[in-house]
């Protein structure tokens, strides 16, 4: 099922991308139009574009006189460690909450491996809003679309140059690209005279994203109590000119209102955190939204600060950030907004009496304007687009980027007209009889990528454990939290289901003996066969036996879904994984490692017993004989997993890597253990429990006894750790080295070319092991980790 690509910049931490980049997708989603904004923040081809336009620019004085602001806050962030740091890291990580909001595609690093995948993923590519078009992102080639193949719809939407001349040594990049584009509309007037004048091309001008939405439909996104008792005007300035704050302050002394400031968001300026009267940095995209609602005068020099302004009908003023002669001027799109509806009045310098400016704004004429402008626009979009719903959907339509093969679909369908078949790279998909179909539907309703959960906010608790018992703390991949939690379900007389491997094969299975539960210990790097353990599950379920089930958040959620109804006595414990690797690579490195060591060889992913916790290793036994060991920088299957070769393709745009879960608790590896309590670096492994409901409390509360453990602040605990949140890129080669996995290669073959055997590699993991023998692995881990962040 192909979907329209989105080329936004909705992973830039700034009010306007954000929201626009919301926008854009809520409007194709709303209208039935299945879409996805491409992530791009691995692309190496895109940053080393920028690199070389800033490098070109390196004599502009001009230019880089305009960038000193930005400069400051960047000196001011990284170098001085003060409140502002502090303050912006509460900021981004509020910016960062809101990509919950946006449907993502996988990662990709280079734009061969975008464009070899577009025509299969995408009808269309849409590019816009924003200034996508500035010089820099032409040089980076990315909003360009020019990775977008011919045969594929190239749509651009709103998308804004951002200046008032297109540079010569440019134009024949604005030529050629411009020239690809089917259906071009841009969010100037003056954009669309620049083209035709320069190109001869027509554009048709067209609102930004975020006015394709009613006032009605933003405000049913937010929570619109005020976050301030006192009657207040609201700023929003990018730029640093002190002269549109002193106008603010004559305006709020004349009025006798507060003055509420977002502060540092382009550029750094002193005088805003003196001239405000609260200067709040908790604020995600919808909370700025609300205090614009709020306000009575909005005070501004962002495009968005004004938009926004006019669509939530507010008293407001748009200050010039640059003057009309500025060779940065982004002004023509500010221009071109305020002129559409005859609001030319409302940009000021910030130097006039407010006694002559401060007019009342005929809102009621400006809406019907308004709304004859998104009609219009919208229609320009729905007509350029080529997508169209054919048919009812069925799973066996979905994408391999969308199906986690969870099982669901299969367990639930009422004619058993699923089948989970695997494709050549090992996999599992759900594959329909149409002879046995019904077409009731079902198994559209129960696939939750089809219909994925609103991430909700909930109150969580935090933990770092490490099992008492030696043994168990040793066979276990971490701390051996979730053999604690099993123990005390089978202890009250319950049944637990987790991962194991069962003739090198990974396995969903149950059982209800403590002694047995060493089968779920240690982690498997292959997807488990979930099977029948749903209906399982439901049947002890519905005799009113305690069930703890465990998997990825995949499999919980299609657990979830397949049950359709929650159970008091139904425990969930997901697993934080990176991605799960092709049980057919899985196999064919097993057959190359025995017929060097010998047949019926254990495997076991991460071995403590070599080099404990922070280097752990992946052996290979025969009984107790331990045959074959190696670490993450020599092993084969490990250096192909973490690279990003082996992976499942929806792995690498997971819907459900999110800190607000499904399950009852989350646990993963807890490395920087030394950055919570140094007590607890003994090499031996801890692990990270984040629990999400009543149930995983008392579960947890219940079981304490049988670990060493000590409570960390949830939002501490999840700090560097993107594995929850984000998903691992695939290697750019990935399908290369699938397809010739999946033919009658030889396996050593494929690995020589891929990931030859280099020097280097020894070196690196001889000097782990010399570092941990001298006990200082994790300290320097931490140091280096802590370099990284600058």
């Amino acid at each position: 099922m192909k979907k329209v690509g989105l080329a936004t910049c909705y992973f830039k931490n700034n009010y306007g991308s954000k929201l626009q980049a919301y926008a854009t997708q809520k409007v194709l989603e709303n209208n039935n139009i299945p879409c996805e904004h491409i992530d791009i923040k691995y692309l190496d081809d895109f940053k080393k574009g920028k690199s070389k336009y800033y490098r070109s620019q390196i004599f502009n004085f001009k230019f880089i006189f305009s960038k000193i602001g930005m400069l400051l806050l960047k000196i001011k962030r990284k170098l001085i460690k003060n409140e502002l740091s502090k303050n912006l890291n509460i900021r981004d990580k509020e910016f960062n909450s809101f990509d919950k909001y946006f449907s993502l595609s996988k990662r990709y690093t280079s734009y061969s491996q975008l464009s070899e995948e577009c025509y299969d993923r995408y009808s269309d590519v849409i590019v816009g809003s924003d200034q996508l078009w500035l010089p820099v992102n032409v040089v980076a080639d990315y909003y360009t679309l020019n990775f977008v193949p011919d045969n594929v719809n190239k749509i651009s939407y709103s998308t804004s140059l951002g200046i008032s001349y297109i540079p010569k040594k440019y134009k024949k990049l604005y030529n050629y690209f411009l020239s690809r584009i089917n259906s071009l509309s841009v969010r100037e007037d003056n954009a669309v005279e620049l083209i035709k004048r320069n190109f001869g091309l027509d554009a048709k001008c067209v609102c930004d994203p975020t006015m394709l939405l009613s006032k009605e439909e933003w405000l049913n996104n937010i929570d619109i109590e005020r976050k301030y008792d006192d009657k207040y005007i609201f700023c929003y300035f990018l730029g640093r000119n002190k002269i549109h704050r002193k106008f603010v302050e004559r305006l709020a002394a004349e009025k006798g209102l507060k003055i509420v400031s977002i502060n540092h968001c382009d550029e750094y300026d002193k005088y805003s955190d003196i001239f405000a009267d609260y200067i709040p940095y908790d604020v995600n995209p919808f909370d700025w939204i609300n205090l614009i609602y709020n306000a009575e005068y909005v005070c501004t020099d962002s495009f968005h600060g004004s938009v926004f302004s006019i669509i939530l009908n507010k008293k407001f003023f748009t200050f010039s950030r640059f003057s009309d002669k500025h060779k940065m001027s982004t002004n023509s799109r500010i221009i071109s907004l305020l002129k559409k509806y005859k609001l030319e009045c409302r940009l000021i310098s910030g130097e006039e009496s407010i006694n002559q400016i401060d007019t009342d704004i005929e809102y009621e004429i400006i809406n019907l304007k308004l709304s004859n402008y998104r009609e219009e626009s919208k229609k320009f979009l729905f007509e350029a687009i080529t997508y169209k719903k054919e048919k009812k959907v069925t799973v066996d339509d979905l994408m391999k980027y969308d199906c986690c093969g969870c099982s669901a679909c299969e367990q639930k369908c009422p004619t058993k007209a699923i089948d989970m078949l695997e494709d050549s790279e090992g996999f599992l998909y759900p594959f329909v009889n149409e002879d046995k179909c019904i077409k009731c539907g079902i198994c559209i309703k129960t696939c939750r990528s089809i219909n994925p959960v609103e991430e909700k906010n909930k109150k969580q608790w935090g933990f770092i454990v490490q099992h008492k018992d030696e043994q168990i703390l040793r066979e276990s991949t971490s701390g051996g939290a979730f053999t604690a939690f099993a123990a005390q379900i089978i202890n009250e007389g319950g049944v637990v289901f987790g991962a194991a491997l069962v003739d090198k094969k990974v396995t969903h299975t149950s059982v209800d003996n403590i002694n047995e539960l060493y089968k779920f210990r240690g982690s498997k790097y292959a997807q488990s066969e979930i099977k029948d353990s749903f209906k399982q599950v439901q049947n002890l379920l519905n005799k009113d036996i305690k069930v703890l089930f465990s998997g990825t958040a995949c499999q919980i959620e299609g657990l979830l879904s397949f049950l359709g109804k929650e159970y008091d006595n139904l425990y969930l414990i997901d697993v934080v994984c990176r991605s799960v690797p092709s049980p057919l690579v899985l196999k064919k490195y097993m057959q190359y490692k025995e017929s060097e060591y010998g047949e019926d060889l254990t495997i076991k992913f991460r071995d403590k017993k070599f080099y404990g916790y922070n280097y752990s290793n992946l052996s290979l036994s025969k009984g107790a004989d331990v045959k074959y060991h190696a670490g993450s920088s020599e092993d084969e299957f490990l250096k192909l997993f973490l690279k990003g070769y082996i992976n499942r393709p929806c792995c690498s745009c997971c819907k459900f890597k999110k800190q607000y879960r499904e399950s009852d608790a989350t646990i993963w590896d807890c490395y920087d253990v030394i950055n919570y309590n140094n007590q607890f670096d003994n090499n031996k492994g801890c692990t990270r429990v984040l629990i999400h409901s009543e149930k995983g409390r008392v579960l947890f509360e219940n079981s304490k006894l049988t670990f060493n453990y000590f409570e960390v602040n949830p939002e501490k605990l999840i700090n560097n750790s993107l594995e929850l949140i984000s998903s691992s890129p695939d290697h750019k080669e990935r399908s290369s080295f699938m397809k010739d996995i999946s033919s009658d290669k030889n396996f050593d073959i494929i690995i020589k070319k891929y990931i030859p055997k280099k020097v280097e590699n020894k070196l690196i993991h001889s000097i782990k092991v010399i570092l941990i023998k001298l006990g200082i692995h994790s300290k320097l881990r931490v140091i280096i980790n802590k370099i990284r962040k600058y």
